[in-house]
């Protein structure tokens, strides 16, 4: 679905915007439309508005995203990765059921979750997230999480994290 309104996009631009594409396509070794479509796909891809003309280029921070920390509260189970200091404006959460603790690599890459919260005192809370997708992970299950940064329909690698559900405190 996204790809078609990428490519119906595509045959909207004029002159201009197209010799701007075909300028950037050039400078990647690209054909312009596949360099559209690359762009736009992805800003598609995650909800963001499309680009007519090609947009700045802009470097990519390394993710600060860190550790996934996992409390267990009298059984209510909350979620928070560590964000030392801002990442991009746009860094999504991805993540997959919950699962055995014998399990090391999930099976997937997972699913958006949704954009990662603002930050508060170096942590990022995502039991939402999470919990409205996937339910509550039981005590001794594996929980893992990925975050990816997004810039002008650019994105970095998925980082990985994950952690380990603990039995309720106390």
């Amino acid at each position: 679905m996204n790809l078609g309104a990428v490519a119906s996009l595509w045959r909207t631009l004029s002159d201009q915007q197209f010799a701007a594409w075909a300028a950037v396509a050039r400078q990647k070794g690209m054909v312009p439309y596949r360099c559209f479509c690359k762009i736009n796909g992805t800003l598609a891809a995650y909800a963001q508005p499309r680009l007519l003309d090609p947009p700045k280029r802009e470097r990519l921070r390394p993710n600060p995203v860190g550790a996934l920390d996992i409390c267990n509260q009298r059984g209510a189970v909350t979620l928070r990765l560590r964000v030392p200091h801002a990442p991009a404006q746009f860094t999504f959460v991805f993540g997959v059921q919950w699962c055995s603790r014998g399990i090391s690599v999930p099976r997937s890459n997972g699913v958006l979750l949704g954009p990662l919260p603002k930050a508060v005192q170096g942590w990022s809370e995502i039991t939402d997230l999470y919990l409205n997708r996937f339910g509550q992970p039981p005590p001794g299950s594996r929980v893992f999480i990925w975050t990816r940064q997004l810039i002008n329909g650019r994105k970095d690698a998925l980082k990985h994290a994950f952690a380990d559900v603990p039995p309720p405190e106390k």
